[in-house]
């Protein structure tokens, strides 16, 4: 869908979005780059420990700040828009 066809209802925006396929890749690249973590192997973490993982720090990160500013500045781009689009019809 192009802006040009919004109907003027109100949309959510995705910003963030922790995939656990993601965290999994992290786990090896910590692993063999960090001597400190010299527990278990990527291997011996299951997908039920990312999961876990990922739903706790999802319920203890507060992005309220982050999300604050995206709103600010989607307010800001929004309005340099209509700015522009008037300019042209001018």
């Amino acid at each position: 869908m192009s802006v040009a066809d919004h109907d003027g209802a109100a949309r959510s925006h995705v910003l963030l979005q922790l995939d656990e396929s993601a965290v999994r890749a992290e786990i090896a690249e910590l692993i063999a780059t960090d001597e400190a973590l010299t527990g278990p192997t990527a291997g011996a973490v299951t997908d039920a420990d990312i999961h876990a993982a990922c739903c706790a720090v999802v319920e203890c990160t507060d992005l309220s700040e982050e999300r604050g500013a995206a709103v600010f500045h989607a307010a800001l781009a929004a309005i340099r828009e209509a700015e522009r689009r008037r300019a042209a019809s001018a």
